[in-house]
């Protein structure tokens, strides 16, 4: 049975500031899937977890003037990125399941499954390509 006393209380990371800049975004996303990590009782070496963050996110975003991250805009290169993490994570001889870690950033990014994230992304990439349409039809002006 599972009461206070045993489960684990784990600070939430402090968040830097501003919020809005590309490479905050990034520290505090991977502190915060780092936090996910902790509080689900998974066992991690935080310095590997951050570097393969870290270099998982270089490998996938090409453009350093692009104002999102891949995660934030862009379903293909989400995938792409947790690919590339996996294989980072594995390197440095932590194993994690792509679903393990699709689920992880989900959690992070405020979803409760990899999939919400996705469609979110998706209807958001359809959104950038044809704004105020829906169906294939321009909404009327009001």
């Amino acid at each position: 049975m599972l009461t206070l006393k045993n489960v684990k209380k784990i600070p939430f990371p402090t968040l830097r500031y501003p919020l809005d800049t590309k490479e905050n975004r990034a520290i505090n996303v991977a502190k915060s899937m780092h936090y996910q990590i902790k509080r689900l009782d998974i066992t991690i070496k935080d310095e590997k977890f951050l570097l393969s963050f870290a270099k998982s996110l270089n490998e996938v975003e090409r453009d350093p003037s692009a104002p999102y991250l891949c995660f934030d805009c862009d379903p293909q290169r989400t995938a792409q990125f947790l690919q590339r993490f996996q294989s980072n994570l594995s390197e440095s001889g932590q194993n994690f399941s792509l679903s393990k870690l699709g689920y992880l950033l989900a959690l992070t990014l405020g979803f409760d499954k990899y999939d919400a994230l996705l469609r979110q992304l998706e209807a958001y990439q359809c959104f950038i390509e044809k704004p105020w349409h829906i169906g294939g039809k321009k909404l009327p002006n009001l």
